[in-house]
């Protein structure tokens, strides 16, 4: 016979988990499947100039500060609702450090001041995302929708 021992020193979210929020007129509508993985459907309206981020699942963790490393599941839309980018899409959640080093400053704005456990949509515009230049599968002066979990912060 066997006798395992285990350590777990830390365990993180699957998915956001918390209160859900009504939607907010003029920004994309979510909905998730079993698992959580979001999908967005674009407003028929003009592309948003300002940036805006609404909190569509509020969890009850700590609030993520500038330069804390966290845990995050996300999809980024362009405005037509193509996907350019996802941590579900890929099979594993991100984990970075929340500050413009690594990543785009509106996604900086969308995590600061959200806790963990929840999930947030953030319409984000050129100049605090990819600008004139575009990046990859993200053209030019493209305005971007995120829908990002929260799932934990890394000490």
């Amino acid at each position: 016979s066997q006798i395992w021992v285990f350590d777990i020193k830390k365990v993180f979210l699957p998915r956001a988990v918390g209160s859900v929020k009504p939607a907010e007129n003029g920004m994309p509508t979510v909905v998730r499947d079993v698992n959580g993985k979001p999908a967005v459907t674009i407003p028929e309206t003009e592309v948003p100039s300002e940036f805006k981020k609404s909190v569509i699942i509020e969890g009850s963790g700590d609030e993520v500060k500038k330069d804390q490393t966290v845990l995050v599941h996300y999809s980024g839309y362009l405005w037509d609702g193509t996907v350019f980018d996802s941590s579900w899409e890929n099979g594993q959640a991100a984990k970075f450090v929340v500050n413009e080093s690594n990543v785009v400053p509106g996604f900086v704005k969308t995590l600061v001041g959200t806790k963990v456990g929840s999930q947030v949509i953030a319409i984000i515009p050129a100049e605090l995302a990819y600008g004139a230049t575009g990046n990859g599968s993200v053209p030019p002066d493209a305005t971007l929708v995120f829908v990002v979990d929260v799932l934990g912060i890394v000490k």
